[in-house]
């Protein structure tokens, strides 16, 4: 019978796990995975965390720089004022569909599109529609409104969208 080797009478550590190589095997794992995932948590967690942190500082300095700006205009609002010619950034209108400026006066439908032509009916105000028949694609509706008149710019058709833009002016006396 072989005995193993002994210090003093006591078998040596590697002696042992020899013996029991699933507790080694074990071990060695949570050793790997131990470090794999406070490797992982170094290089893949704690920037983003910083980063998040950061981020989260610039905001609140945003916010409160907003804050700053909202109560300096509230004590000095801006005289209104009816300067800005455009009342309707250029965007598409399907055919059968309506548009309001953002003055709230003068309401836009596209009552047909044919080729590069375009029938439209425009409202100002309650007053009764007024058609635009067969305007061509490049084109400039001029629609009175009393004291004020609308240029209805006609950019271009996309199928049975018309890509159109609103300006006003005041009436020349």
């Amino acid at each position: 019978m072989r005995r193993s080797p002994t210090l003093n009478g006591k078998q040596s550590v590697i002696e042992k796990l020899k013996q029991h190589w699933f507790i080694s095997v074990l071990l060695v794992c949570v050793a790997v995975a131990g470090t794999t995932w406070k490797v992982a948590h170094e290089l893949l967690v704690e920037p983003r965390e910083f980063q998040n942190s950061q981020l989260k500082e610039e905001n609140l300095k945003l916010k409160e720089e907003i804050q700053k700006i909202k109560a300096l205009t509230s004590a000095n609002p801006a005289p209104l004022s009816d300067e800005n010619p455009l009342v309707y950034l250029e965007a598409g209108v399907f055919e059968k569909a309506s548009v309001t400026t953002n003055d709230g006066r003068c309401n836009i439908r596209v009552v047909s599109v044919s080729g590069d032509s375009v029938t439209l009916a425009v409202t100002i105000d309650s007053l009764a529609p007024v058609v635009f028949k067969n305007e061509q694609v490049g084109s400039r509706v001029t629609a009175d409104a009393g004291d004020k008149v609308y240029y209805i710019d006609l950019h271009r058709i996309r199928g049975n969208i018309v890509d159109l833009s609103v300006y006003k002016r005041k009436k020349q006396e």
